[in-house]
C-alpha cells in the first residue's frame, strides 16, 4: 500500500494557474513525458517534449485537474488515449486566446536546456565567410603563367 501525499504548493499553484487559463479559453500545456507518473500515448513516451491542447469546450469524456496530476481523454490519430500527467511535469502553459504564458523553468529536461543553448550560440556566431576558391592548377608539363603590371 502506498501512503498518500498532499499536494506541494508548487502543484497548487500550477493546478490554480491552469484552472484561470482554461476559464478564458484553450491553452497549450507543455510537458516532458519522460517525468515518472507521466502516462501518455506509446508515441510520445520518449519525446523530450510534448504539448497537449485543453479546453472545456472540447467536451472530453474526462478532463480532471486534480490536485496531484491532469487526466485528460485526448484523442491520437482517431484514438481516445486517457494522459496522466503530473503537475511537475508541466514546464508551461500558453494561451491560445490571449498573451498569457506561464514558464516554470525548474520543469524543462535538462536535454532540451542543452538543445536550446546549443541552438542559440550557433545563431549568435558570425556565419563563416567561405575563402575565394582557390586558383586552378597549371596544366601538367606547362608553366604558369602571371601578369606583372609595371
Amino acid at each position: 500500500m502506498t501512503a498518500a501525499r498532499f499536494p506541494t504548493p508548487e502543484e497548487r499553484a500550477r493546478r490554480a494557474q491552469l484552472i484561470e487559463m482554461l476559464d478564458v479559453g484553450k491553452v497549450l500545456v507543455q510537458l516532458t513525458p519522460r517525468h515518472p507518473g507521466a502516462d501518455l500515448p506509446e508515441h510520445l513516451r520518449d519525446e523530450m517534449a510534448v504539448g497537449l491542447a485543453l479546453s472545456r469546450r472540447f467536451a472530453l469524456p474526462v478532463l480532471e485537474l486534480g490536485p496531484l496530476d491532469i487526466r485528460a481523454s485526448l484523442s491520437f490519430g482517431g484514438d481516445r488515449y486517457l494522459c496522466i500527467v503530473p503537475w511537475m511535469a508541466v514546464f508551461s502553459f500558453k494561451s491560445y486566446v490571449d498573451e498569457t504564458y506561464v514558464y516554470y523553468p525548474e520543469s524543462v529536461p535538462a536535454e532540451l536546456i542543452a538543445g536550446i543553448e546549443l541552438a542559440q550560440r550557433a545563431a549568435e556566431e558570425p556565419a563563416e565567410s567561405t575563402p575565394p576558391p582557390e586558383e586552378p592548377p597549371p596544366p601538367s608539363g606547362k608553366p604558369a603563367l602571371t601578369l606583372i603590371k609595371s
